[in-house]
This record gives C-alpha cells, structure tokens and sequence, in this order.
C-alpha cells in the first residue's frame, strides 16, 4: 500500500469520526437543549432564595403532565419567584411533595397546594383563586422563613428566627413539616432536592424521563377525610 493510499484512508477514517461524533452532539443538543434557565450553581447549594432557575414555559410542562389545577400558571408562578427572592424550582418542588401540584388531598378543595396551616377545616389556610395559594407559599417561605419572621422552636428544638433564619431546604424542613407531626424530614429533603436538581440538569427532559413524585404522606392521608 502507497503512502499517499495510508494517508488517504487516515484522513478519511478521521472526517468519518468527526462527522459520527458531530450528528451525535446535534441530536443531543435536539432533544436536551440547556437553554438559558439555570443562573446558579446547580449543585452543592439549597438555598431557597435567588433568582429563577426555571422558567414559566418548564413550569407550565410539568404542571400540564401532572394535570395540576393551576397548570397554565407558569409566567405568574416565575413572576411571585421573582417578587420574593425566592428560587421558583424550590417552590414547585414542595408543592410536588406535598399535594401532587394541587391534585391530591386538602390542597384540592383549599387551592393551598403547600399545606399552609391555618384556621380552616382540617388545619389548613383556605384561598379563594390558587394565584393567592401559590403567592402566600412565597411570601411564607420568605419573611417567615428566610428572614427569620416567624421567630420560633419547635418541640423538637429547630428554629427559625431573625438571629438564625432557615435559609436552606435542610434548615426549613424541620420547622416546616417537623417528624412530630408524622413527617419524614429526611425523604422530604431528599425529594425537595432531587426534584430541583432534576429540572435544572435537565430543563427540557421533564416530558419524557422526570421521575414519579414522592408525595407527603399527610397528603394521601388526608384523601380519606375529604
């Protein structure tokens, strides 16, 4: 064989790869593109509070998927994230946990999709539109939590206050839904934390591979009150 052949058949063996490698990336690309969305490290931090790292058409797909009452929501829910400070991953994570995104137990008939407690039947806040439920999670999670507002220890000695503010899912959580009122904090964590990561990895993949929801447990309970 020619050196001029040996070459030939070099060069030609090198394109081929460059081209399988190449269509490889663009379908890639096609199917998860990363698109502008995330603004903050990805992983390592689960801080409540910053700017979106999803935006209100990833919103609205996921809301749609799950069939949530208030699917079509997604340029308001971006909009409160941006109004309180608060990351909106963070918030549909919750809401995920705790009612299935308004589909499963009180949060039906309350429009409170994260389980505020209040005055109402059931322990629980009652709104009249699911825009007011949703805003009153933010506004909740930011003056009572992030800026220590609500200023109190519960039995079990976690606390939230303006000297030491809940600023992070760990910190929230135990105050938030504490292991006294039947909770598993940990799972609940873990789920608040897998889900947000999950979409921020991969903002377009929700359609076709987003993980089954791990829903509170009072949640279901509640189902057999209604």
């Amino acid at each position: 064989m020619g050196r001029l052949t040996l070459v030939s058949l070099v060069l030609a063996a090198v394109v081929s790869w460059m081209v399988t490698a190449g269509l490889k990336a663009v379908l890639t690309w096609s199917y998860f593109p990363v698109g502008p969305t995330t603004t903050e490290p990805i992983k390592g931090s689960h801080a409540v509070a910053g700017r979106p790292t999803m935006n209100a058409d990833q919103i609205d797909r996921i809301l749609a998927k799950h069939q949530s009452p208030f699917a079509g929501h997604g340029k308001v829910i971006y909009a409160l994230g941006l109004k309180h400070g608060i990351d909106p991953a963070y918030a549909m994570a919750f809401w995920q946990h705790e009612s299935g995104f308004g589909t499963l137990g009180w949060a039906r008939t309350t429009k409170n999709p994260g389980n505020i407690r209040g005055p109402g039947r059931g322990g629980w806040t009652y709104f009249d539109d699911w825009d007011d439920g949703l805003e009153a999670w933010f506004r909740l999670i930011k003056r009572s939590y992030v800026d220590g507002g609500l200023n109190f220890t519960n039995p079990e000695g976690f606390t939230c206050s303006r000297k030491k503010p809940c600023l992070t899912v760990e910190q929230i959580l135990p105050v938030y839904a504490p292991s006294s009122d039947g909770n598993n904090v940990a799972r609940y964590v873990a789920s608040v934390n897998s889900a947000v990561e999950n979409w921020r990895l991969h903002p377009y993949a929700s359609l076709f591979f987003e993980p089954e929801p791990i829903y509170f447990a009072r949640a279901a309970a509640a189902e057999e009150h209604l």
